[in-house]
């Protein structure tokens, strides 16, 4: 089966970018402004995903991502 895949783009120049993934097993990634992360979520399986930004109140949530899907996401989307 096919690993979920994702691109997450922290294009806000004013903080770092978290992500957790969770899933199968966890992953957390922390994305320091100007800086793009690409990977593969494995083993494969379903994941869902929670993201905040330094500063922000409160949290931002994914619906479940299926194996082999792709998400790529921006911290500022109108930009």
């Amino acid at each position: 089966s096919t690993p979920t895949r994702f691109e997450l783009i922290n294009n806000w120049p004013q903080g770092t970018w978290h992500w957790r993934f969770s899933g199968p097993t966890s992953l957390s990634l922390d994305i320091p402004p100007g800086s793009t992360m690409t990977g593969e979520l494995l083993p494969v399986g379903t994941y869902s995903a929670i993201d905040w930004m330094d500063g922000a109140q409160g949290t931002n949530s994914t619906p479940e991502i299926p194996p082999g899907g792709f998400i790529t996401a921006r911290a500022c989307p109108e930009r």
